[in-house]
């Protein structure tokens, strides 16, 4: 599996996992990009003042073949740009965990912490 697979898997859990707000004062989806497959959309929430997005595409793979690639959270470094670290938290099951991730991010900024 290249990186271009792993990056696409990244932004699928990335979407899935951002699925909440408030429909009140969230905007709808609005398509900003089409490219080799990848549909980009992205919207605004009011509450944050924050753009939201997620990266939709079929992947030809088999189920276990994703899931194994997501909960390797040891080798996320590896493969996903700028991320510094990152570690399982709490493994509750096999489908839910907590992880702890760092960014790294241009200046003027320093690492940004993530947890999922």
């Amino acid at each position: 599996m290249n990186k271009t697979h792993h990056h696409i898997i990244l932004f699928l859990f990335t979407a899935i996992s951002a699925q909440q707000g408030n429909t009140e004062t969230t905007a709808p989806w609005v398509l900003k990009k089409s490219t080799n497959g990848i549909e980009i959309h992205t919207r605004f929430i009011a509450e944050s003042g924050a753009i939201e997005f997620k990266a939709t595409t079929r992947l030809k793979m088999r189920t276990e073949q994703i899931m194994a690639i997501l909960t390797n959270t040891e080798q996320l470094p590896h493969w996903q740009a700028n991320l510094k670290k990152a570690n399982v938290l709490k493994r509750e099951s096999p489908l839910y965990w907590h992880e702890y991730s760092i960014l790294n991010v241009p200046w003027p900024l320093k690492g940004r912490d993530l947890v999922l």
